[in-house]
């Protein structure tokens, strides 16, 4: 009960649901480029890649969640430094995600 008045008090913010856009389009991007037999530039997610599609959707997902995870925690303590810290991470991930997609072409 506690935690569906807290998830109700919570509104999910524009900023996170970016970041998780963001990320989960390079996620299914890299899967698909790894499955046309293309590498991964990244030199530990390529190690994971040749460990599997689950090990490197895992990792990628562990490398989302856990800072999205830090991010509520200290949207708690200072929320506009959080939502300004997610913004800037998103548009950072889309402007590199970005780049590396238009240099594939």
């Amino acid at each position: 009960m506690a935690l569906q008045q807290s998830m109700a008090q919570s509104p999910v913010r524009l900023s996170t649901v970016v970041l998780v856009t963001v990320a989960m389009c390079d996620l299914v991007s890299t899967l698909f480029w790894l499955n046309s037999g293309q590498g991964e530039g990244n030199a530990f997610f390529a190690e994971l890649a040749r460990h599997g599609s689950f090990a490197f959707s895992f990792a990628k997902l562990a490398f989302l969640i856990l800072p999205l995870a830090l991010i509520e925690w200290a949207r708690k303590r200072r929320p506009i430094t959080a939502e300004l810290g997610t913004w800037v991470a998103a548009g950072a991930y889309l402007y590199l995600w970005g780049g590396h997609v238009l240099t594939l072409r």
